[in-house]
């Protein structure tokens, strides 16, 4: 009888949640940027100007590393605090870039909501 047959390397995953949102720029006057965001099994969120640009695997445009969350030491929810979402916005406090605040948005509550979880899923395996 033949061989059987070699089972194909397994697939690695490229990305835990991927989608359109809005990033609002950080200086005057603060407006919001459509923005096309990956995120990594590492816990980074990859931020690009377009989907194409990621399908074309061009360089983001910036990257939010959740490892750089920063805690608020004095709630006693601790580093859930510092992934605040509010309707369809989610706030991420991030200790690199001088205590940087990423003022992120999706379409709808449900899909921030999802990338919160995203996010706090990942905090929790790593704090």
């Amino acid at each position: 009888p033949p061989p059987p047959p070699v089972a194909a390397p397994a697939q690695l995953v490229e990305y835990e949640r991927l989608g359109i949102g809005w990033k609002q720029c950080p200086s005057v006057p603060y407006l919001w940027q459509e923005r096309f965001f990956v995120m990594k099994p590492d816990g980074t969120i990859h931020y690009y100007t377009d989907r194409d640009s990621y399908v074309q695997k061009f360089a983001p445009k910036g990257v939010i590393n959740l490892k750089d969350v920063q805690q608020n030491p004095s709630s006693q929810n601790g580093i859930f605090d510092s992934v605040q979402l509010m309707f369809d916005k989610i706030n991420v406090h991030v200790r690199s870039k001088g205590n940087r605040i990423y003022k992120l948005k999706f379409g709808t509550a449900e899909e921030a909501q999802a990338w919160r979880d995203a996010m706090y899923n990942h905090l929790k395996s790593i704090k």
